[in-house]
């Protein structure tokens, strides 16, 4: 995607769900914020964490417009079938496009609302029916909406009836939205899983090797079992390991948000929606295991 058309995309999403921010201060607030949080982190804690909290937060920032977009659009598809069928009982009881319209706006549709009233505005513009409704497909990012009002603007052309196409679309759109529902609900127990053995258990096994690590050569040292050149080699490949985990459970947070994106979504551009949530906990875990095995092993370390 072209990054200008990107950059006005992002603004209208800001816009359409009432964070009413120009981008480039949205985007400086955020990375002064993760700059913020960054600098706590690597005080309190380490450089890692730091850089980790930074991406995170700043992914955060980003993400929640998207997030919020995601909500309505996911609004929208839930009240489109309900009120594609009021437009057919009105049109069958004799009311124009622009009545049954016009009664929508008084239905609580939530978001879907508001593009009903840009309907309306269009038809009282002197646009017709087609052209009227096919702003809803501009406004809203929806695979299943644009097929819709596509299949809506073919009808109108073809002079089929209109009342009786909606109808039939509603029920269809009905029943694609409960499957999505129930693909989702029967995921959920797998996501869980992915989550906490990628994000919880196993950065928290990991922390803990490396406290008996510590303990192991603690002691060997400490006992005289080892000379010193070999205790300082164990060191060093002690601190090679760390750096080594380290990357690897950034490398597990990244690959179970691919699987849970994958099996949940299957949109690969929502990676960054789940991506923070998965690392902040990774991490936390992870050196929150190191951190208080540590505080347990402390006579003996």
């Amino acid at each position: 995607m072209n990054f200008g058309l990107w950059y006005k995309k992002y603004q209208t999403v800001l816009y359409k769900n009432k964070i009413k921010v120009n981008i480039n201060l949205y985007f400086i607030f955020a990375f002064v914020v993760a700059i913020v949080a960054a600098f706590l982190l690597i005080f309190v804690a380490n450089i890692v964490l730091g850089v980790i909290a930074f991406l995170s937060v700043f992914d955060l920032f980003i993400g929640y417009p998207l997030y919020k977009e995601e909500k309505r659009i996911t609004e929208i598809e839930k009240h489109f079938p309900n009120a594609l069928r009021e437009i057919s009982y009105l049109l069958k009881t004799g009311g124009t496009y622009e009545y049954a319209i016009r009664e929508l706006t008084s239905f609580d549709y939530g978001p879907l609302n508001s593009e009903f009233e840009q309907v309306l505005m269009r038809l009282e513009q002197g646009y017709n029916f087609e052209e009227s409704i096919s702003i809803i497909s501009e406004n809203v990012n929806s695979q299943m909406i644009r097929k819709t009002i596509s299949i809506i603007n073919d009808a109108i052309k073809a002079g089929a009836s209109l009342a009786d196409i909606l109808e039939d679309l509603s029920g269809d759109m009905k029943k694609a939205y409960n499957l999505e529902l129930d693909r989702k609900a029967k995921t959920i127990m797998q996501v869980l899983f992915i989550f906490a053995a990628g994000a919880i258990i196993a950065p928290s096994i990991y922390g803990l090797v490396l406290t008996l690590i510590d303990f192991l050569i603690n002691v060997t040292s400490s006992s005289g079992v080892a000379n010193a050149a070999t205790v300082l080699s164990a060191k060093g490949v002690r601190g090679l390991l760390e750096l080594v985990i380290t990357i690897f459970v950034l490398v597990q947070a990244l690959a179970s948000t691919f699987m849970v994106v994958f099996m949940r979504e299957k949109k690969y551009a929502k990676v960054f929606l789940y991506l923070p949530l998965f690392l902040l906990f990774a991490y936390i875990c992870f050196y929150g295991a190191k951190f208080l095995s540590e505080y347990l092993l402390m006579g003996m370390l």
